[in-house]
């Protein structure tokens, strides 16, 4: 999904013929590896515990950044992608061709792919839901790990359990549904001027922009949730501790989940996303924390994944708990750069 970010920029037509062999390897159900492994050699260079995979359990619908570039290209009809495209082809007429070209490629693959995102995002927000409905929580988890959010061991809550909230996961199905509203308002459109007779298929067209509207408007209510007001951040719900019974000295069941405060790449998905509006509080907040260098996310070199403050940083794998990401932190400038250009107080 982030690699299709350049390629994207680059040959747009290379990229929807990689997202087209990626959807066809769902199953039946939404599912998508986690790990195509087609033959032997590549077999030879997972680990084991990565080759037998449960199919509950999700990764990032990281290939919707990329996707909402194609449905941006398409909607502005002439648009920067199209005319790199044809750079250097030599003429303004072939640049125009190319530029239909690839509008009319960009339509056919959003039609071909509609279904498989349709039974996508279904698959996510069942399986993935979390203890009260518009919330969800990452399968897979341990108490080190959470391989399935592509943040690994990032720190949750110190006990995985049922009344997770994820913040990270919330903010991307927010994402999901207001992208897979926007590309449905585009077909709508599409399929207004080509087959303006075919009410059924407009009639479908708009339950879908509907049903990812009403989605995205609970999901963003939600991340409320997650708003500690003393540190003005966002952070994940989770247990954090045991309930210890007093005479026994012995753990008697899990403690009530609260907000898991560690300051890092969660704490900043509702930006990175820009599922917040240019007028909102949080987002001037989260704006000020993130440059702020006592508060240890910052560094010269980018944002850190885990605050420098926190008592988990750099500690065991060390893979997700301070080392600095390059997509995390593009995401975070493509989000900055975004809203630089719209009207607000920051």
């Amino acid at each position: 999904g982030f690699h299709q970010l350049l390629i994207v920029e680059w040959d747009p037509f290379l990229t929807m013929k990689v997202l087209e062999h990626w959807f066809h390897r769902m199953d039946d159900k939404g599912w998508i590896p986690r790990e195509q492994i087609l033959g032997d050699e590549a077999l030879s260079k997972v680990p084991k515990q990565f080759q037998i995979q449960s199919p509950d359990v999700a990764n990032p619908p990281a290939l919707l950044l990329s996707i909402e570039r194609l449905v941006e290209s398409a909607d502005t009809r002439s648009s920067r992608i199209a005319t790199e495209v044809g750079v250097d082809s030599g003429g303004k007429n072939d640049i125009v061709d190319k530029n239909e070209e690839l509008y009319n490629r960009v339509y056919e693959f959003l039609n071909h792919i509609k279904p498989y995102l349709i039974k996508w995002y279904k698959w996510l927000k069942t399986t993935q839901s979390g203890p009260s409905y518009g919330t969800f929580r990452w399968r897979g988890r341990t108490k080190t790990h959470t391989l399935s959010s592509g943040l690994d061991d990032y720190p949750r809550g110190a006990f995985p359990s049922d009344e997770d909230k994820h913040l990270d996961l919330l903010s991307w199905m927010a994402y999901s549904a207001r992208t897979l509203e926007r590309l449905f308002t585009l077909l709508n459109k599409y399929d207004t001027l080509v087959n303006n007779d075919d009410t059924e298929l407009q009639k479908e067209n708009e339950k879908y922009i509907k049903l990812y509207h009403t989605d995205k408007e609970l999901y963003l209510k939600n991340l409320q949730q997650h708003w500690d007001i003393e540190t003005k951040l966002f952070y994940d719900i989770g247990v954090n501790n045991m309930i210890i019974d007093e005479e026994t000295r012995i753990p008697s069941g899990l403690d009530e989940p609260r907000l898991v405060k560690h300051y890092g790449y969660v704490s900043i998905f509702p930006l990175a996303l820009r599922l917040l509006q240019p007028e909102d509080e949080r987002l001037g907040h989260l704006i000020d924390n993130i440059r702020d260098e006592k508060l240890g996310l910052w560094s010269k070199y980018g944002l850190r994944s885990l605050s420098s403050n926190d008592e988990l940083f750099g500690k065991e794998e060390n893979y997700w708990r301070g080392k600095i990401w390059i997509n995390i932190n593009f995401l975070t400038l493509k989000a900055l750069h975004k809203y630089s250009s719209l009207n607000g107080p920051y």
